[in-house]
């Protein structure tokens, strides 16, 4: 069952990462045409977007089974992306904000702004853990390297087995 969970929340954390991701832009693209900057000015909020999804593509190529098994750190990416979407949502779609009434813009920037920094605190959290989780070995390579010792310990008893029956 853990198994099952965890390759199900191992693939909602891509998914999410790209949901969120977009989420954030349009709402940034949103503000920075209200404002009239230019999106170079805001790149610094996708900043941890682009540096998680380059590890989490390096993670899967290199099979880290530390961080690809590891459930808690699954959940965790999926609490915090879905945590970015539930302030998205409210920020667009929450009419009984006051802000989002008196604005008359569509998007209660303020809301969305003042989650910003969380935003980043949580993000750059997940990316420390994942370069520690980086390196904590692979017990994969680990045990066959012990299957493999004791198969060849296993195999020179038996030759001497049949060496003595001579």
């Amino acid at each position: 069952m853990k198994k099952v969970i965890n390759i199900m929340l191992g693939v909602l954390k891509y998914l999410l990462l790209l949901v969120a991701f977009s989420a954030s832009l349009f709402i940034v693209l949103k503000m920075n045409q209200r404002l009239g900057k230019p999106i170079t000015d805001s790149i610094n909020i996708f900043i941890p977007y682009g540096i998680l999804l380059l590890l989490y593509i390096l993670n899967f190529s290199l099979d880290r089974r530390a961080i690809l098994d590891n459930l808690f750190y699954n959940l965790t990416s999926c609490l915090v992306f879905s945590t970015n979407l539930v302030v998205f949502y409210r920020a667009v779609f929450d009419y009984n904000m006051l802000f989002n009434g008196i604005q008359k813009m569509g998007v209660n920037f303020n809301y969305f702004n003042d989650y910003l920094s969380f935003n980043r605190i949580m993000l750059y959290g997940l990316i420390i853990a994942d370069i520690i989780f980086m390196f904590i070995p692979n017990m994969k390579k680990k045990n066959t390297i012990n299957l493999e010792l004791k198969d060849n310990k296993e195999v020179k008893e038996s030759k001497k087995e049949d060496l003595e029956v001579l």
